[in-house]
């Protein structure tokens, strides 16, 4: 029998920290209860790591056997499910971001962004929200989290990102056409689902909005990757196709705060790629462009005003939106006419009080 080492200088043998005796369930219920999650060492790094991976050929291999009776690979989807909420714990410890990649356990949780199951890729953007999300005085948690960025980035990453962003919106709008477009009331189950959905989208819009907001080069590359059949990026499709004219929402919220984001930091370019374009707009039998598109959005604050904190900063975020596209994109383009550019500025007197905009009323120095 193997004789125990005794430790040097009298030392009491190292403790393991509580996270790694934990197992992905129990992390998980921590994370559910709201609690501190206990501080991860290498050794519960490993271990998230290798329950995901595990919990993921588990459930693979189950659906691949029973790909007609859901019952009999629900419980590894549970278990999937867990994994995925555990994984979120290793936010508290940003030191060990680059396990993720180095271990291919980035691109697993990428690979189920295509799940079959919605709730998996739901839950893939909200641990990687959370690892995105952190904060601290010294900057080492936001420095984590732009190489993950990084990571998330190479090798088809953030095409997979967008597609999956585009397959939730895709989804959410699918259960509205039911409710809301002569298909009768929603069940309770349309309902449930697509309040899973919206709040999967919404995830997945916060997800890409922090992405860009860590790495700013990311506007432009969103606007060239994965073009549609039209020329127009996928991403934003997605995004015009949440703001149509309706109930406020917080995933119209996210989109609009998106759209925002990505013209502040891409420049010209992207004011043309936003304000441009022919996009698919709901309600709407021929493409618009993006313009029309804000301009179709912003169209029911003529008659009435936003109402509360959240609507005002919608409405404030589309307007900042069109402005740009007036003043760095559009205003420049030779295909613009006078028209076009007084149907755009029909929309000013929506300015927001708290906001002044009249730099939009001075045409950009030739050059």
């Amino acid at each position: 029998m193997p004789v125990s080492k005794r430790p040097r200088d009298g030392a009491e043998p190292a403790e393991p920290s509580l996270s790694s005796k934990l197992s992905a369930e129990e992390l998980a219920a921590i994370l559910a209860q709201g609690e501190d999650v206990p501080s991860l060492n290498a050794e519960g790094v490993k271990r998230l790591i290798l329950s995901l991976e595990r919990a993921v050929t588990a459930n693979a291999a189950l659906r691949a056997k029973h790909p007609t009776e859901p019952l009999k690979y629900l419980d590894s989807e549970v278990r999937l499910s867990e994994a995925l909420k555990a994984l979120q714990g290793l936010a508290a410890a940003p030191e060990h971001y680059p396990a993720l990649p180095r271990s291919g356990a980035l691109a697993t949780l990428l690979g189920l962004l295509g799940h079959e199951n919605t709730d998996i890729a739901v839950g893939v953007f909200e641990a990687l929200g959370e690892l995105l999300g952190g904060d601290d005085e010294e900057g080492a948690a936001e420095a984590a989290a732009g190489q993950l960025v990084d990571a998330l980035g190479a090798d088809g990453g953030l095409e997979q990102v967008l597609q999956g962003v585009a397959r939730l919106g895709a989804a959410v709008r699918a259960v509205e056409a039911v409710g809301g477009g002569g298909g009768g009331e929603m069940s309770a189950v349309e309902t449930d689902n697509m309040a899973r959905d919206a709040e999967g989208l919404l995830a997945a819009l916060s997800l890409a909005g922090r992405a860009v907001a860590l790495r700013p080069a990311l506007a432009k590359e969103v606007l060239r990757a994965l073009p549609t059949a039209r020329g127009t990026p996928l991403l934003l499709d997605t995004l015009f196709a949440q703001l149509q004219p309706g109930a406020f929402s917080e995933v119209k919220g996210a989109a609009a705060e998106l759209v925002c984001d990505v013209l502040a930091m891409g420049g010209l370019e992207a004011a043309r790629a936003v304000g441009g374009g022919a996009h698919t707009f709901p309600r709407r039998a021929q493409a618009l462009s993006g313009t029309e598109c804000l301009l179709e959005a912003l169209a029911p604050y003529r008659k009435r005003g936003p109402e509360g904190v959240e609507e005002k900063e919608f409405v404030s975020n589309l307007f900042d939106a069109l402005c740009t596209c007036l003043v760095r994109g559009l205003c420049r383009a030779q295909s613009d006419t006078r028209a076009t550019c007084e149907r755009n500025a029909s929309a000013l007197p929506l300015t927001p009080p708290t906001r002044t905009h009249t730099h939009i009323l001075t045409p950009p120095a030739a050059k």
